[in-house]
């Protein structure tokens, strides 16, 4: 604590180099550690790629090589078919037809593209780019837990208390820890996805690329941008939460709906407002990758409409956590909700956050349905909507608003 006084002696008004000290001690640490971690894994797969790059180009140049073709042509006929003599290279997007070949030198260069969607779920190749494809649900991992962790873990080590307890502003603190932690993860991200950009770049003629120079830089900067944007709304997680358990659940549980909850979002969509005929033809492994292009296997452009979308959603994030940060009452640090004020808002959010992650097919069959349903699977549907509807309401009271002691009480009654 006297440290802590002793650095707010000396506050500045445009800067405070105290508070940042106080912090960058704090979190030295966690910064090595987090630094060398994305640019230790941005350095291997990049090491890695270019060299199995290089194995690959150097036993396409050897005679191996020509006699596994030649085996693969011979084998071809084996099969009755009309292709018989020919090897299958991949699935043709844009022309939408299947691709052959009896000439070696193609099929060496198509062995050797970087970039290319090798398969779908269904083990098909395709010729396309997966863009955000660069280890991201390892990122994903590294940059939620250390959103989430960089407020709860302060508040249940008392560090968060002291620092109230100081002389230094709560929006300071706030500003300073997001710049501190979330500048050196996107940092380091910057800079490992530009080192891999270059040297993919640098170390493979261009000629071997499924995508263009700007297809490329884009994807590296959409998927920096993806993560930095995730990384401030797991911050805002860490904030609204007092209770390490449920805080952490919470995480857990939206890692594993969120591709169920953006499917349903889209399921809505087109069903309402998109004529499914019209649409483009695409392919992609899960429903996930078909709202956010995270592994999109497509010759389409990017999907700008998801990235633009969690950009502004990581502003806003950053403009209400520091708003909720400046009114969290430790008096309530082992709530579920640190700013009890916001508890029915989050309520609601919860409610139907769950609602459509479970109810949202049976919602859009029973009142958008693509047959006629009768009068029984119509109110069957709809009792289930209402049950499931009154389910979620409890569990949010139960949670939110002590209601344990409660219903333990009534229990008690009856029995």
């Amino acid at each position: 604590m006297n440290q802590i006084t002793n650095y707010s002696n000396e506050r500045t008004v445009h800067v405070n180099p105290s508070l940042k000290k106080l912090l960058f001690l704090r979190y030295k640490p966690l910064l090595i550690f987090l630094s060398i971690l994305v640019l230790g894994i941005y350095c291997f797969q990049t090491v890695n790629g270019i060299t199995a790059w290089k194995n690959n180009y150097q036993y396409f140049q050897s005679n191996d090589a020509i006699k596994d073709f030649e085996k693969q042509i011979e084998e071809s006929y084996e099969f009755d078919d009309a292709n018989g003599g020919q090897i299958f290279l991949y699935y043709n997007l844009k022309k939408e037809q299947a691709i052959y070949t009896s000439d070696f030198n193609k099929y060496k260069d198509y062995s050797l593209t970087v970039f290319n969607s090798k398969s779908d779920a269904n083990q098909q190749a395709y010729n396309s780019y997966a863009y955000y494809n660069e280890h991201f649900l390892i990122f994903l991992i590294i940059f939620v837990t250390s959103g989430v962790l960089l407020f709860l873990y302060d508040l249940k080590s008392n560090f968060t208390s002291a620092l109230f307890s100081s002389k230094f502003k709560r929006s300071d603190i706030y500003r300073q820890k997001i710049l501190l932690v979330g500048g050196v993860l996107a940092g380091s991200l910057f800079v490992g996805k530009i080192f891999s950009f270059i040297c993919y770049h640098l170390l493979i003629p261009n000629h071997f690329f499924n995508i263009s120079i700007k297809q490329h830089l884009l994807s590296t900067l959409s998927g920096w941008a993806t993560l930095v944007s995730i990384f401030l709304l797991s911050s805002l997680i860490g904030i609204l939460f007092g209770d390490w358990l449920f805080g952490i659940g919470t995480i857990i549980v939206l890692f594993f709906t969120f591709s169920s909850f953006l499917s349903n979002i889209d399921l809505v969509y087109t069903t309402l407002f998109v004529d499914e005929s019209k649409l483009p033809y695409t392919v992609s492994e899960t429903a996930l990758n078909q709202v956010m292009p995270l592994n999109q296997t497509s010759t389409l452009k990017l999907n700008i409409v998801p990235l633009v979308f969690l950009i502004l959603a990581g502003i806003l994030a950053y403009f209400l956590g520091k708003y909720l940060f400046n009114r969290i009452s430790l008096e309530h640090s082992g709530d579920v909700i640190l700013v009890p004020q916001i508890s029915r808002i989050f309520q609601i959010c919860m409610i139907l956050y769950i609602m459509i992650v479970v109810s949202t097919p049976t919602i859009v069959m029973t009142f958008f349905p693509a047959e006629a349903l009768d009068t029984y699977e119509i109110a069957l549907n709809i009792l289930i909507i209402a049950v499931t509807f009154i389910g979620v309401f409890l569990l949010s009271e139960f949670l939110l608003f002590n209601k344990k002691s409660k219903i333990i009480n009534r229990l008690n009654f009856f029995a």
